[in-house]
């Protein structure tokens, strides 16, 4: 069996990182569930097999060195699109379908056993202390609590001032220790056409200083984290938001599926996307835009001036995060890649 998974190990890396070669190091038996490191090359990790059941399962999931610019890859061919990925600290988190799964953002190496959210993950957010997973079942998981019903999907969280935020439906409610704190209503629809729905929040950004939120009928809503008081600006994206950020001064850089854009700033800036936008990510002055044709292109936030782009996968980005000289990016087959920057 040990035979069967190493050769299950080499022809998926043949397939999805030719070049490589493994050598096992380790023949260890481990729990059910939990991660056996059996690869090395240039003693750097490598790859990984899993083992369910007392036994191995036909399951590999990889991690490996590609280049220079990749600093390592996860893939694993149970799991459909990874819908979220999130960076904190020393740790990416990764949702695959209902599982969520921790990699060092160093190199690759699982830093946690997988949790368990019983239901698949459309968000993820975290700080130092707190993973938070929005799920399809419309609860808020937290490894220490697990959060009632919202009005509609948790598919857009962030984090402020060691509090959640969440979306239900037209609402943006701040969650600490599991409990509700505040709720910020969105006010009605500012599109007329089917406005019992287009008020819903779709994404969500914050700084110290504000929280924004993007709507599906495109509109865009800053509220000031002083006195919570809320500025609307209608139909500023055409189609609903894909992702928003905002800066420490009120400036907000938000998209929709066809271009990024610059508003409440001093100085007003667009950028044409060359394919469907999927995933949106921000950290300091970048931007991070991820295409369904499987190109990232990062923007200067304060221009959006392309500053580059990276062919991350075949299959189309479904997620990406940003963090200080690293981008993850989660694709649409079950493909988690962090590149250097």
């Amino acid at each position: 069996m040990r035979d069967a998974v190493h050769g299950l190990i080499t022809k998926r890396t043949e397939k999805y990182l030719p070049g490589l070669t493994w050598q096992p190091v380790s023949d260890k038996i481990v729990e059910p569930g939990a991660w056996s490191q059996v690869f090395w090359r240039s003693n750097r990790w490598a790859g990984a097999a899993n083992r369910e059941d007392g036994d191995y399962s036909s399951r590999a999931d990889l991690v490996a060195f590609a280049d220079e610019v990749c600093r390592w890859r996860v893939v694993d061919e149970q799991s459909r699109s990874v819908r979220a990925v999130s960076i904190s600290g020393d740790d990416v988190y990764a949702s695959f379908d209902s599982s969520v799964e921790a990699f060092s953002v160093k190199d690759g190496r699982p830093t946690r056993l997988p949790w368990d959210c019983a239901s698949p993950v459309l968000a993820l957010a975290a700080d130092d202390v707190h993973v938070y997973a929005g799920c399809f079942d419309r609860k808020v998981r937290c490894e220490d609590w697990t959060g009632p019903p919202l009005s509609g999907w948790a598919r857009a969280l962030t984090v402020l001032d060691g509090a959640l935020v969440q979306v239900a439906c037209e609402a943006a409610v701040l969650v600490r220790d599991g409990v509700v704190v505040r709720t910020l209503d969105a006010g009605p629809s500012t599109n007329e056409e089917e406005a019992w729905r287009r008020h819903d929040i779709c994404a969500l950004g914050s700084s110290s200083t504000y929280l924004v939120g993007g709507l599906v009928d495109g509109s865009l809503r800053r509220w000031s984290t002083q006195d919570w008081a809320m500025d609307v600006l209608p139909n500023a994206l055409i189609n609903r938001a894909v992702g928003v950020s905002v800066e420490e001064d009120g400036a907000v850089v938000a998209c929709d599926a066809a271009a990024v854009k610059r508003f409440w700033a001093s100085d007003a800036a667009e950028w044409r996307a060359p394919a469907k936008i999927a995933a949106f990510a921000s950290f300091e002055a970048t931007v991070a835009v991820g295409l369904t044709n499987g190109e990232v292109w990062l923007l200067d936030a304060a221009t959006l001036a392309p500053l580059r782009s990276v062919e991350a996968s075949e299959a189309g980005v479904a997620s990406v995060a940003l963090s200080s000289g690293v981008l993850v990016v989660g694709d649409a087959e079950g493909v988690v890649v962090a590149f250097d920057l």
